[in-house]
């Protein structure tokens, strides 16, 4: 898996993530958590292509840094929930825009049809697994 981008590497450094999950990141932005204000552990890890395990150490790093909080889920008690916080929300959204950016700049005198089949592959992949 190729590095994320420069712009993307600091984003995702503000926000705590190491260069393969903010690689990760880059290729499930349309998963963004302004779409879900809260997910599980396990459906975020599915989101961005990694394990739960691999994504707890993220998610701790984040807690530390005021962006996310853990929630109990309503009717089950094993299930946690991730939700940004008021720190998180403008974080996150510095991240979104970084990588719109970089998207925008990397699909740009792209034919609407590679564009189309560039993101078919993507799904493709994702739907592999990590």
């Amino acid at each position: 898996m190729a590095a994320a981008p420069p712009a993307a590497r600091r984003a995702g450094a503000a926000a705590g993530a190491t260069d393969p999950q903010r690689t990760r990141a880059c290729g499930a932005r349309r998963t963004c958590p302004r779409r879900r204000p809260s997910r599980t552990i396990s459906r975020l890890g599915a989101a961005v292509g990694s394990r739960p395990s691999t994504l707890t150490s993220v998610l701790d790093r984040l807690e530390r840094r005021g962006h996310i909080v853990r929630a109990k889920q309503v009717g089950d008690r094993r299930s946690v929930r991730i939700e940004l916080t008021e720190s998180g929300r403008p974080a996150a959204s510095r991240i979104r825009d970084t990588l719109a950016g970089l998207e925008s700049r990397a699909l740009n005198g792209l034919s609407a049809e590679t564009v189309a089949g560039f993101r078919t592959v993507l799904d493709a992949l994702g739907k592999e697994g990590p």
